[in-house]
């Protein structure tokens, strides 16, 4: 009996220390994180050797006294990026605030360069080192850039600026998710006077709009008023009375011989014959004497 308690303590201690060894040594990997396994050796998938292997997302087991274990956070940094006084194209100096927002890589090669930088950092570390590389990439893209370019085509300035900084932040193992620029303004006043200008022109292309639209419509009203007082025009009816005394007067002989003058002549038909006067004298009936 004693035989049998003493197997079932022994048997309740060794199950007691495998449950600590493997609670203490087993490590489960969240979405966004990767945990670092330091102390072995192991060659990556383009031929290198390196002494860490990485989990990401699931678990895995620690070799006790062998590796030690570290873990990376994955999560989205915030960064407000402002700089002051940084010349652009011409001269000018301009203040120019943004938001940026950055991650350590999850995938290599990149995720080795942000092993080899940040590995034990805290978060401000990293955001630190996030946000002078940006500053100084925000300052090498102004300068290639007019004020007006960089005011009036913000869109544009940013991608110019996401296309600088992936370069050397892929360099640190940082990937850049967005970037907006919020504010650009000068002390000098420059985009203060541009902007006036604008407003001028525009300004006063509506005022000659608007004087071209009143002289129209008062023009197109004069019109209307002209033709409501004028009378309607009634129709005119030829009298066949004369109206001049021209047409009172006879008309002379050379009007009245024009147009037999222009007639075609007509001579009278020759008779036949000549009755002569002995013939026509006995056609009347003599008186008979009494």
């Amino acid at each position: 009996m004693e035989m049998l308690l003493t197997f079932a303590l022994v048997f309740a201690a060794l199950l007691v220390v495998v449950i600590i060894i493997v609670t203490t040594n087993l490590f489960i990997c969240q979405p966004n994180e990767v945990i670092i396994f330091s102390g072995r050796k192991r060659q990556t998938a383009d031929g290198r050797t390196v002494g860490y292997r990485v989990i990401k997302g699931g678990r895995a087991f620690r070799i006790p006294l062998l590796e030690k274990v570290d873990r990376l956070d994955l999560r989205t940094i915030p960064l407000e990026v402002a700089i002051t006084n940084a010349y652009s194209k011409g001269g000018i100096p301009l203040s120019v605030q943004g938001i940026a927002n950055i991650k350590i890589a999850g995938d290599e090669p990149l995720l080795g360069n942000a092993l080899e930088r940040f590995l034990g950092k805290e978060l401000t570390q990293v955001q630190d080192i996030a946000k002078d590389t940006l500053e100084g990439n925000l300052r090498g893209v102004l300068a290639t850039l007019t004020p007006e370019e960089v005011n009036e085509d913000r869109l544009k300035f940013a991608q110019s600026l996401i296309g600088e900084a992936d370069v050397d932040l892929q360099k640190l193992g940082l990937v850049l998710d967005t970037l907006k620029i919020q504010n650009v303004s000068d002390e000098v006043g420059y985009l203060d006077a541009i902007g006036r200008k604008s407003t001028a022109a525009v300004l006063k292309e509506a005022e000659i709009a608007e004087a071209e639209n009143r002289a129209e419509s008062q023009e197109k009203s004069a019109e209307a008023a002209a033709a409501a007082r004028s009378p309607t025009p009634k129709p005119k009816f030829r009298s066949s009375m004369p109206k001049t005394r021209s047409e009172f007067a006879r008309p002379s002989w050379k009007a009245r011989a024009r147009p037999l003058r222009n007639a075609p002549r007509k001579w009278p038909a020759k008779p036949k014959s000549k009755p002569s006067r002995r013939s026509s004298r006995n056609a009347w009936p003599c008186r008979s004497a009494s």
